[in-house]
Formats: C-alpha cells, sequence, structure tokens
C-alpha cells in the first residue's frame, strides 16, 4: 500500500530519508527540490519539498515511490545533471516526470526566481523520460564588471 511521506523527528533523524516540508505531499504530485527556498518558492505549485542537498539518497527515492504521486517535477538545481538523470533511470515508470529547469542569471536558481515565475516553470515543464540527457558546463570565468 501506498503511504504519505512522513518525516521522522525523534532522536536519531536520518537526513538520507527525510525531506523537508514532507506535509505538503496532499496531492497527486511532488515538487522536488535542493533546499528549503527553492522549496519555499515552489509553494504555489504545491507538492514541494526539500531534499536539503542535490544528492537524492536512496531512502529518498523509496520515500517518493512509496508516496502514492502519479507525476515528479524535477526542480533541482541545474548543476545537478548527474542527479536528474538518475532519478529519471531510478523512476521512469513508476510516475511521470517533469523537468523544472531554474532560468536566468549567472547561476540559475528557483530561489533567485518569484513564486509566480516558478509557478510558471512548473505549469511548462517538460515531460521527460530516460532518453533525455541532462547536461552541466560549469563556466571557465566569471564576468568581470
Amino acid at each position: 500500500t501506498k503511504q504519505a511521506l512522513k518525516i521522522q523527528t525523534s532522536y536519531g533523524l536520518k537526513r538520507d530519508r527525510v525531506v523537508m516540508f514532507a506535509d505538503r505531499v496532499k496531492s497527486d504530485h511532488l515538487v522536488l527540490c535542493e533546499g528549503p527556498v527553492d522549496a519555499v518558492k515552489a509553494h504555489l505549485c504545491g507538492g514541494n519539498v526539500a531534499t536539503m542537498g542535490k544528492g537524492v539518497s536512496q531512502g529518498q527515492i523509496n520515500l517518493i515511490k512509496n508516496s502514492g504521486i502519479k507525476k515528479l517535477y524535477l526542480a533541482l538545481d541545474p548543476d545537478a545533471a548527474a542527479e536528474t538523470t538518475n532519478l529519471v533511470k531510478q523512476l521512469y515508470g513508476e510516475v511521470e516526470i517533469y523537468h523544472m529547469l531554474a532560468q536566468g542569471g549567472e547561476k540559475p536558481d528557483l530561489g533567485a526566481m518569484s513564486f509566480e515565475e516558478v509557478y510558471e516553470l512548473y505549469k511548462s515543464a517538460p515531460k521527460v523520460g530516460p532518453g533525455k540527457m541532462f547536461v552541466y558546463i560549469k563556466p571557465l570565468f566569471k564576468k568581470a564588471y
């Protein structure tokens, strides 16, 4: 049986088995963000949670699989391309997967976008599958002003 995501609050919390804001998952979808600021910016989308880092552990993946959601919106930062690829490989076929790629700025980040911009990104997120390639190319030089 599927059960809602939960966060353990007792002593000995295992961070690799929880997500922040798990109580936001009350619908058929999940917006998976890296940190709390990104997750807060995705508030209008609903189902917004934070992994507390770009690495998504097997425990967190198991939480997602057992949550009962039908759609997963990957909203990790652009530099989490390898993690995004891994998530698509592991979760494809279990849920529909969509990609929310942050826009703008020198280092695109959901946290730097407005609530409305993140919501528009959510509404226009393309569906992805295992044939999609996620790449991050780190800039060699910073802009000089």
